[in-house]
């Protein structure tokens, strides 16, 4: 069954005195058992939308605050990113920080594995600083820096879509 794209939706209270029109869908969820919905036909609707018939309550989704495995989740992008854009040092104080936090979690194991990918880009680092003795401290930081993108990259897209590491201890990836 179709209905007409000019209606009105009201929203009538229980206690019979007013139909007042409707204004958001959350409203509904302030006083889910205290009203409903009533369909007023060949009245001006500008969005077009079709409601519900009278007697069916309306139905919200209520916002829900963010869990802690959320949050968890947004650091741990937050610190790949900051690693990502070349902002080590930033990354590494906040990847100390956070991980006590998510103890326990798998995104412990996120800031386990950023905290040594900052480990291991400085001693390729001082690898590459040894070697420039022989002229070699170029290829050395081509390689620790494709290394370490690709290990960024790649915790990235695990935290993104919130999986654990495999292996935050290792070196490889």
């Amino acid at each position: 069954m179709t209905f007409p794209r000019r209606h009105r939706t009201y929203r009538y209270w229980t206690d019979g005195d007013q139909l007042a029109p409707s204004s958001n869908a959350y409203s509904e969820a302030i006083f889910p058992n205290s009203c409903s919905e009533v369909l007023i036909l060949y009245s001006p609707n500008p969005k077009g939308r079709v409601m519900s018939f009278a007697g069916i309550p309306a139905t919200a989704p209520t916002p829900t605050a963010p869990t802690q495995g959320d949050k968890a989740r947004l650091w741990s992008i937050f610190v790949h990113l900051l690693y990502l854009v070349g902002a080590f040092p930033l990354g590494l104080v906040m990847a100390y920080i956070k991980r006590p936090d998510f103890a326990g979690t798998i995104y412990e194991g996120h800031m386990t594995f950023a905290i040594r990918t900052f480990w291991i880009c400085a001693l390729f680092t001082l690898c590459a600083l040894a070697l420039r003795v022989v002229g070699m401290e170029f290829i050395t930081l081509f390689i620790g820096s494709i290394w370490a993108v690709v290990r960024v990259v790649v915790a990235l897209t695990r935290a993104i879509d919130a999986k654990p590491i495999l292996n935050p201890q290792g070196w490889v990836i």
